[in-house]
């Protein structure tokens, strides 16, 4: 049975241009010029994709169901459609024989010559049959394969570029402030550049805070001093709507409309006709719509929606709290239970991780 594969993951993501990155390009050239594959591992906001995007490369974005390797090779049939005749390589996916597939689109591939594929989000696929599956792509003649991903493992077999490649140098930085902040002094951008220790989306955030007189220390001192940035002189039900979509991590764009005019305040991103927040990494900084100023009201909202009389309201309270017996309760006999105790399973093993 074919996988369906959405055709917007095919296609990079629109990415903001302000900064071309020459340096990290050319380390990439120079790589690919002693190996055929390079995976960039880094956290979100590394300007990953961004930098993809620069290349003339076939395209495809990687979601979890991907870690089947046979559901993996559809998505590669779907990224090089039209560009290679595929036919044969498709029966044997239909049939189940996706080892034999795999020999087969990768000698489909071969008169396409030198060329680069870009994973994206390869992460969220990671499986030793995919591992094998790209140990077999790098057979191929010409191909530079380029995986994106927030961590190396298990993908070292490759040439790993880390945060430390990707992070902004100087003269990036500079770049980058022209386009955002032309007012701030080369002694300010420098601070800002040293305070985020390179990381793009840090300084973009730092930049557009000390734009608004923020000064740099403070919006990375705390949560607090990013919330004065992103709440300044937004109105209170911005910020409650903005908390209802932080809960649910995206919302459909027609649903989050109201919050577009505040896109950059709150750090929005479309995706795919949805509307959620940018994922910022893990650097003592949660999102700041869901940190200190927005518990107290996230606390008054979960005990409203345990009041409701639907059952969704009842599965976004377990979200708040996926421990709650309440709430969980309450779900039991609906159509949402099954959910609710998945919620519920995943806090658990992450308690038992801790």
């Amino acid at each position: 049975m074919p996988y369906p594969v959405p055709p917007s993951r095919l296609y990079p993501p629109r990415t903001a241009r302000e900064v071309f990155r020459v340096r990290p390009l050319r380390l990439l050239e120079e790589a690919f010029r002693k190996s055929p594959g390079v995976v960039l591992a880094a956290g979100a906001g590394y300007g990953k994709t961004s930098l993809a995007a620069e290349l003339p490369a076939v395209y495809v974005s990687l979601a979890e169901e991907a870690k089947d390797p046979a559901v993996f090779l559809w998505h590669l049939l779907a990224a090089y459609e039209n560009r290679a005749e595929l036919v044969p390589v498709r029966a044997l996916l239909e049939a189940g024989a996706w080892p034999k597939a795999l020999e087969a689109l990768l000698e489909a591939l071969v008169p396409l010559g030198a060329h680069y594929l870009v994973l994206d989000e390869a992460h969220r696929a990671e499986s030793p049959g995919v591992v094998r599956v790209l140990q077999g792509l790098l057979r191929l003649p010409g191909l530079r394969l380029l995986v994106l991903s927030r961590k190396a493992a298990p993908f070292a077999f490759l040439t790993v570029f880390s945060e430390r490649e990707l992070a902004f140098d100087p003269e990036e930085a500079c770049q980058l402030a022209k386009a955002l902040a032309p007012e701030l002094p080369a002694f300010e951008v420098e601070r800002a550049l040293s305070l985020v220790r390179g990381w793009p989306l840090g300084l973009r955030l730092v930049l557009l805070a000390m734009r608004k007189g923020l000064r740099p220390e403070l919006a990375l001192e705390s949560a607090e001093g990013l919330l004065a940035y992103l709440g300044q002189a937004l109105p209170k039900e911005v910020l409650d709507r903005a908390s209802r979509l932080a809960l649910l991590g995206e919302v459909d764009e027609e649903e989050g409309a109201f919050l577009l005019p505040y896109a950059e305040d709150l750090l929005l991103e479309r995706r795919e006709g949805r509307i959620g927040f940018h994922p910022l990494p893990s650097r003592g900084l949660d999102h700041p719509v869901l940190d200190e100023a927005a518990r107290a009201y996230l606390e008054e909202r979960r005990r409203g929606l345990l009041q409701s009389p639907r059952p969704e309201d009842w599965l976004l309270a377990l979200r708040l709290d996926p421990l709650d017996e309440s709430a969980l309760a309450r779900l039991r006999g609906t159509a949402l239970y099954e959910k609710g105790l998945r919620l519920r399973h995943k806090a658990e093993a992450e308690l038992e991780g801790d």
